[in-house]
């Protein structure tokens, strides 16, 4: 069974992302967190060209899990 991996953002390092993973992996491509994030995923990477406070506040509302912050965020998905 394919992985999982969720790329929330936008600009050419979320495109460049998910071109890259589409080809080993299930991407699903949001540009927000307003539709939640599916049970199934694995992996959920927060990806902008620019440093995006509002969908950090986004990502830990509906994840709760810590990330780097910056241009890029990569967090692991704990299963329950």
């Amino acid at each position: 069974m394919t992985a999982v991996v969720m790329v929330v953002g936008e600009g050419l390092l979320a495109d460049r992302v998910c071109g890259d993973l589409s080809t080993q992996y299930e991407v699903i491509r949001r540009y927000d967190f307003e539709e939640g994030v599916p049970e199934t995923t694995e992996l959920v990477m927060v990806l902008h060209d620019t440093l995006n406070p509002s969908i950090q506040k986004e990502r830990k509302r509906y994840c709760g899990q810590p990330a780097y912050l910056g241009c890029e965020a990569l967090f692991h998905m704990e299963k329950e």
